[in-house]
C-alpha cells in the first residue's frame, strides 16, 4: 500500500481546511490547559459522562444490552455485576479506565 511508503505523505497536497483545522487543535488544546487548571471538577464530570456513554453505545453495538442505570452504577460506582452482560459492560469499563490512566505508559505502534 502506497499510503505506508515512508515519503508519501510528504508529497501529498495539505489544503487551507487541514492547515485550519492543524491551528484550531492547537488552540483548543491550550484551552483544555486552562480548563484543567481551572475547572477540574467540570472535566471530570464530563470524562465520566462520556465515560458511561461509550460503555454503554459500544456494548449495544456488540449486541449487549444493559438498562442504563445498572451501567451507571456499575462504572460510576463499582457496584459488582449480576451477569454476563454486565460482566462485558465491566470489562469495557476497565479497559476504559486502564487507557486513561495509563496513557503516557501505553505506546502505540504500526
Amino acid at each position: 500500500m502506497k499510503s505506508f511508503e515512508n515519503d508519501y505523505f510528504l508529497d501529498q497536497p495539505v489544503s487551507q481546511k487541514l492547515l485550519i483545522a492543524v491551528r484550531m487543535l492547537g488552540e483548543f488544546k491550550g484551552k483544555e490547559s486552562l480548563f484543567r487548571d481551572q475547572f477540574p471538577e467540570v472535566l471530570k464530570t464530563l470524562q465520566q459522562t462520556a465515560i458511561i456513554q461509550s460503555t454503554e453505545s459500544s456494548n449495544r453495538i456488540e449486541g449487549i444490552f444493559v438498562p442504563e442505570k445498572r451501567i451507571r452504577l456499575i462504572v460510576a460506582q463499582n457496584v459488582k455485576p449480576l451477569n454476563r452482560p454486565e460482566e462485558e459492560v465491566a470489562g469495557y469499563k476497565d479497559i476504559l479506565n486502564d487507557i486513561h490512566t495509563n496513557a503516557s505508559k501505553n505506546k502505540l505502534t504500526p
